[in-house]
């Protein structure tokens, strides 16, 4: 962990980009994954992450259904907020409205959150890791994702990540290089 008593992370990139195999390495070092209520899944005591954990090979936020997004985020600031860690994983939590009430959380008067918190979008790129992710989930029997619907998510996220410095901290990480990251 940094500095910060509390870290909120969003992690996104384009379809095949390995966004849940990069968050469940983020999750490993904090235990098992307890049972998802209310949209959330915890580990330990310090760290909750957004959707079911039960090693599908789509976990995370692409369990949430969108009529259930913005009852998540409302968990989390009523219930969630206090976790050293809290993981926003995939597209549909890559919005304007997450940011915001995430970011207007800070100013809580008299919350620990407000005092020591750290707003992170990593940022995963590389499109031939991409590509090969989806060629990989195609031979094992996945239907093939529209080409335009996949450069639409990667501009989704790309926008997402721009935007977001103006809340917080961005990492790139550019994984046809192989770069990593430690976390928060």
């Amino acid at each position: 962990m940094s500095d910060y008593a509390h870290s909120v992370v969003w992690v996104v990139g384009e379809p095949g980009i390995g966004k849940t195999t990069f968050c469940r390495k983020l999750l490993a070092s904090h235990g098992e994954a307890g049972p998802c209520v209310d949209s959330w899944t915890t580990f330990g005591d310090e760290c909750a992450a957004v959707g079911s954990w039960t090693g599908s090979k789509f976990d995370g936020g692409d369990t949430v259904p969108p009529s259930k997004i913005l009852p998540a985020l409302l968990v989390w600031r009523e219930r969630l907020i206090s976790r050293k860690l809290v993981l926003f994983d995939g597209d549909k939590f890559a919005n304007a409205n997450a940011m915001k009430l995430v970011a207007a959380s800070q100013c809580l008067k008299g919350h620990a959150f407000a005092e020591a918190s750290r707003l992170v979008c990593v940022f995963l790129v590389g499109p031939a890791s991409a590509a090969a992710g989806r060629a990989a989930r195609v031979a094992a029997g996945a239907k093939p994702q529209n080409e335009s619907w996949v450069k639409g998510r990667a501009t989704k996220s790309a926008r997402f990540a721009f935007a977001f410095e103006a809340f917080g901290d961005v990492v790139a990480i550019n994984r046809d290089k192989g770069e990593t990251w430690d976390g928060p």
